[in-house]
């Protein structure tokens, strides 16, 4: 079970009637409520609050009934209760010194009441401790006031500067630069999301899907914008360090089930590398909100509570750029290593991204009592072959001549570079030849399976042996054949 449960179960799993959902749809609730800071002297009226049932989170305020003046402080039975009954429209609540108020929509609840199944959900045994439960409460008010920000890393200047003043990039090169920052990024995404460019194609799948729909003419107007504004970048050295450490670790795991997703041909590997990008998304913006609360060294358990409540900022934070559904799903099973579907079942995004995370990791250590990563359902399914301890150091070399294509067009660098030619033998009967942007489907498992031994009877004598073909995937091979070379590894997948 993923570890959001845990701060879901202590938001509103208190309060009455919400805590009679179960874990699922607690979390959908909560996508629908309000969080509001209110100073001394506010006063709430039942006749205005109809939509919304209205509970006391923290502080204290004075209740005005037919019975009279009722003081009510948290935490008490009384707070787990909605403040207005509902039956009376001239009942108030007055704030005392201050208040924290959650506003959750009445409708909602009563049509997720309706759906409740009767399937048991298993509950999380993480602990949530009382800071790590204000830190979330605190990101929530945020949210629902529209000020949860991505950061802004010390990249993004660059970035900016590079698309403003370079006019011979494309859409895939442009798209490229903006992942590398993610307020950027998260710019680009919610901005695509918007009616003007959403239109009928509905949300938003991809970076590369963000940067088609808006056109690199209203980019560049969007990027100046951004550049004239006051970036959201964090006060501390120890919070940038800590966010551009997440920010590379999942620009490589985007990059990894790029490279996967290309096995399948069911699966986009554009949206496979928004997975990688998104799947701890949340962590920076907790990151952020710690930052910008001067609370990174007061909370000694900022590494336990970046972990238990990233999933669930996260999918805050997705919800906030308008991303589709199954974005928000990849990020609450992002961490469900023992996720075992039907054996029938293709292969999805999930599974991508939980075997890109396992490889990359793995010589970090793997999460406490996990078996070998080969033996894990979700490893299996995606079929290595017999040769897969190859496989991680393929991908993660992919994944770094990735990532360096776009940063080398930050240092001014042409578009595309020549590929390499097979021999000198070709390189003079031919023109050079440039690398295509995707590989053919079939290169990994080639490189990961050794290659059958062709009938002697199918084989050409040499003096009638064709002419070398110089198809790309010839060429992909050949730069393939290099990197193995790198690696120490023979062409059939064995060690030198």
């Amino acid at each position: 079970m993923n570890q959001t449960t845990a701060v879901v179960q202590t938001l509103l799993g208190q309060l009455w009637p919400v805590r009679d959902l179960d874990q699922s749809q607690q979390i959908k609730l909560l996508k629908k409520s309000r969080m509001d800071n209110y100073a001394g002297g506010k006063r709430l009226n039942a006749s205005e609050e109809q939509n919304w049932l209205v509970y006391l989170l923290d502080g204290k305020v004075n209740l005005l009934t037919e019975r009279g003046v009722e003081p009510l402080s948290t935490p008490s039975a009384r707070t787990q209760q909605p403040l207005f009954s509902g039956k009376n429209l001239r009942e108030a609540a007055i704030v005392q010194g201050h208040a924290r108020i959650l506003r959750v929509d009445r409708r909602y609840l009563e049509i997720l009441s309706e759906q409740q199944t009767e399937e048991g959900i298993e509950v999380s045994d993480v602990q949530i401790t009382e800071d790590e439960n204000r830190l979330f409460q605190d990101i929530y008010t945020a949210f629902s006031q529209g000020g949860l920000e991505l950061p802004n890393l010390p990249v993004a200047g660059q970035v900016a500067h590079t698309l403003l003043e370079r006019e011979d990039l494309d859409t895939e090169s442009v798209a490229g630069l903006m992942m590398l920052d993610p307020g950027l990024l998260g710019s680009l995404l919610q901005t695509a999301n918007t009616p003007t460019y959403r239109g009928e194609a509905g949300k938003v799948h991809s970076v590369l899907d963000a940067m088609e729909r808006i056109g690199l003419e209203d980019l560049h107007d969007l990027v100046e914008g951004m550049a004239q504004q006051n970036p959201c970048t964090p006060q501390h050295p120890e919070t940038l360090e800590r966010m551009e450490r997440e920010w590379q670790r999942s620009l490589t795991i985007g990059a990894m089930c790029h490279t996967l997703a290309q096995q399948f041909p069911e699966l986009d590997p554009e949206r496979a590398r928004l997975a990688g990008l998104m799947h701890r998304i949340g962590a920076l913006a907790i990151l952020q909100q710690l930052d910008q609360a001067d609370e990174l060294a007061s909370l000694a358990t900022s590494d336990h509570a970046i972990e238990t409540l990233q999933a669930l900022v996260g999918v805050l934070v997705v919800t906030g750029l308008d991303m589709e559904g199954r974005c928000s799903s990849i990020i609450e099973q992002s961490r469900e290593w023992l996720r075992d579907t039907d054996d029938e079942a293709p292969v999805d995004y999930i599974d991508l991204l939980l075997v890109a995370q396992l490889l990359h990791d793995m010589e970090d250590g793997l999460p406490e009592g996990l078996p070998p990563v080969d033996e894990l359902p979700v490893y299996r399914k995606l079929d290595p072959g017999a040769h897969s301890e190859n496989l991680r150091p393929l991908l993660m070399l992919d994944a770094e001549e990735d990532l360096e294509r776009f940063r080398r067009l930050l240092e001014g660098e042409a578009l595309q570079e020549e590929a390499p030619a097979l021999n000198p033998e070709i390189e003079l009967e031919l023109p050079p030849r440039k690398r295509p942007k995707s590989r053919p489907t079939t290169l990994l498992k080639d490189l990961l399976r050794p290659k059958p031994e062709k009938p002697a009877a199918e084989q050409k004598p040499p003096e009638q042996a064709a002419e070398p073909d110089l198809s790309t995937r010839e060429i992909n091979e050949a730069a393939y054949r290099a990197r193995l070379a790198e690696l120490g590894l023979s062409e059939d997948g064995s060690s030198d």
